[in-house]
């Protein structure tokens, strides 16, 4: 194989590497956020869901926020039950309390197993997106540790075809410790 067969075949390798990693998803816009007028201190609570908001207080006509925006209008359940509405403008327009669970009397084994599995089921749901995320961020690493790799690679092409070979013999270019067979079996194993 020659030397401009090797380069091409690395060349190949590293569009195919490229081509294997999938482009970002684009990021959601978010609506504009329209802060409080003045600096008030934000508490912190978790929803349901696990999503972490910024109050001001629990208290209609107060500011909601989620990652710096305001809160999207709805209803939303905080960890501990109580349930907040929020208009678009991510201001607070009812606060319900959140009640004490009913201890269940005289159910059967099934009922109880069924509101068990039904319990389980909802917390899995919420988990289920906090899963995907970590696949991707460990794909995006792995792609990221492989483009390191093969631009490591690619700078040794470079400096070796920057230096004078002693003869003008292949073999002697291959003494100066570059071998593109090498480098390129080198690529094929990143995948």
């Amino acid at each position: 194989m020659t030397l401009k067969e090797q380069i091409q075949a690395l060349v190949n390798v590293i569009k195919q590497s490229f081509e294997a990693v999938p482009a970002p998803a684009p990021a959601p816009v978010p609506p504009p956020a329209t802060p409080p007028a003045s600096p008030v201190t934000m508490n912190k609570y978790m929803l349901a869901d696990g999503t972490e908001i910024e109050v001001e207080e629990l208290e209609v006509g107060k500011h909601v926020m989620v990652g710096g925006s305001p809160a999207p209008e709805g209803k939303h359940t905080l960890q501990d039950g109580t349930v907040i509405s929020v208009d678009a403008a991510g201001l607070i327009t009812e606060v319900v309390a959140a009640t004490a669970p009913a201890v269940p009397t005289g159910m059967s084994k099934e009922e109880v197993e069924a509101i068990a599995t039904q319990s389980f089921s909802k917390q899995s749901q919420a988990f289920a997106g906090k899963d995907e995320l970590k696949e991707l961020k460990d794909k995006l690493e792995a792609s990221e540790k492989r483009n390191k790799q093969l631009f490591e690679l690619v700078e040794k092409i470079a400096e070796a075809s920057i230096q004078t070979p002693s003869a003008a013999t292949p073999a002697a270019f291959n003494k100066q410790g570059f071998d593109a067979s090498t480098i390129v079996s080198q690529i094929k194993t990143m995948k």
